[in-house]
């Protein structure tokens, strides 16, 4: 609904108010239903608490700000957006939902381009996208599909049936596609970070680097002249759009530097640098430094703070998932590790695109709480296997007092598998 707005296109659709209803479903399903993740298990994660900081330092922006509409609309967006974080979080617990909502996601992308033929009818000239208000031109829209195509890349490696690995490939292919008919030099800059951290994390690089190749060569072979006209332009700092960039970028350094705590507020980057240079409004056209300029030093450190935690804390629980058999954890890993790329993807992309605002790093944060729940699982279910104990149990062993004379079990060693609570009750009488 937010992202392919049908309401634009089917005459009456709006008159179902399913803008309304389908979140207010999903909420109310949240709060009264029992849900993979616990209200405790998301409370405690760091992307909860660095989002609680965020939407109380927009509040304050709100309260603070020049012209409160501005602020308002903002936090009203990303307080919107924190929702559907919740309801992903908290929902999304499993690999099979999980994949239900990289399906819809790779679905509506692939919608919204056939929504859109002038994309790939029209190689001279750059089209705008008739969808939701933050895919609102190509290079939008580029960075909502670099999002996604580890997503398919995940389905496609973890179908089982050899019809569905080639649908998938198929859409994976669809999306390149997709991004060089946008002609975005950043969505470009964004697909090379999204191969290049495959290529660094796969175990087979001659083979990855040879498919990435392949598939690189048969979209570029299909790419229009005026694609290869804008790609030799990345580098030069002289070219308008650079210039323009590298001004706002500019521009927002000194609106943190005037005020380190607030910036220019909330919703504010336009109406400041317009002000300042005594022209034409302009957008940050970029995520860290429309953070910077409008939150000042808080906002960025945030920002930074949710890309680099969360690519983190994966890590971390990808060494915890090497403990495991193979083909045990080789869903957990691969969802780590696409949903680590997906937002390497909007890191990259979001360079050069004011996309602090926009659902995608929301909705990222939403499903890599749900990654890590998936693994955790995992790994909690493999140490009590090792000990020769069901969770049940390994929580009423817990619970026992120690009689004099007993060693904890923390400091017992490991039983043998098929070992019984009756032998070890009998072993411990025994110490």
């Amino acid at each position: 609904l937010d992202y392919v707005r049908p309401g634009n296109l089917i005459p009456g659709f709006n008159i179902l108010h399913l803008n309304a209803i389908v979140p207010a479903a999903a909420i109310l399903g949240t709060l009264m239903s029992k849900t993979p993740v616990s209200n405790r298990e998301f409370l405690e994660d760091m992307n909860s608490k660095l989002m609680g900081t965020f939407l109380g330092l927009l509040v304050v922006s709100t309260l603070l700000a020049t012209v409160t509409m501005y602020a308002y609309d903002v936090t009203y967006a990303v307080f919107s957006y924190m929702l559907v974080y919740w309801v992903l979080a908290r929902n999304v617990g499993d690999s099979r939902r999980l994949k239900g909502v990289f399906l819809t996601l790779i679905g509506v992308h692939l919608v919204i381009a056939a929504l859109n033929p002038a994309l790939f009818t029209d190689p001279d000239n750059r089209v705008g996208i008739n969808s939701g208000a933050f895919l609102g031109d190509g290079n939008d829209f580029a960075l909502s599909v670099n999002i996604c195509i580890p997503l398919c890349l995940f389905l496609m490696m973890e179908s089982k049936r050899k019809i569905a690995k080639v649908a998938y490939a198929g859409a994976l292919l669809m999306l390149f596609f997709c991004v060089v008919a946008t002609k975005s030099r950043g969505g470009t800059l964004a697909l090379g970070a999204v191969l290049m951290y495959f290529w660094l994390k796969s175990n087979r690089k001659v083979l990855t680097a040879s498919v990435f190749v392949l598939v690189v060569a048969a979209t570029l072979a299909a790419a229009p002249r005026s694609y290869f006209v804008r790609m030799n332009s990345i580098a030069d700092t002289q070219e308008g759009s650079a210039q323009g960039r590298i001004q706002a970028w500019q521009a927002g350094i000194r609106m943190a530097l005037r005020s380190p705590l607030l910036g220019a507020g909330a919703g504010h980057f336009p109406m400041a640098y317009g002000s300042e240079k005594e022209s034409r409004w302009m957008t940050a056209h970029s995520i860290y430094f429309l953070m910077l300029g409008e939150l000042g030093f808080p906002g960025i450190a945030i920002l930074l703070t949710l890309i680099f935690w969360n690519l983190a804390a994966n890590r971390r629980m990808l060494r915890a998932l090497l403990k495991l058999p193979r083909d045990q954890a080789s869903t957990a890993r691969n969802i780590l590790s696409c949903t680590s790329a997906a937002l390497v993807a909007f890191a990259t992309g979001g360079a050069f695109l004011s996309a602090a605002y926009y659902p995608h790093l929301y909705v990222l944060c939403g499903l890599m709480v749900a990654a890590r729940h998936i693994a955790r699982v995992q790994v909690e279910a493999h140490a009590h296997a090792g000990q020769g104990l069901s969770s049940a149990d390994a929580r009423l062993q817990a619970l026992l007092p120690l009689r004099p004379g007993q060693i904890s079990p923390e400091w017992m060693p490991r039983p043998a598998l098929g070992t019984n609570r009756l032998d070890r009750h009998a072993a411990s009488s025994i110490n």
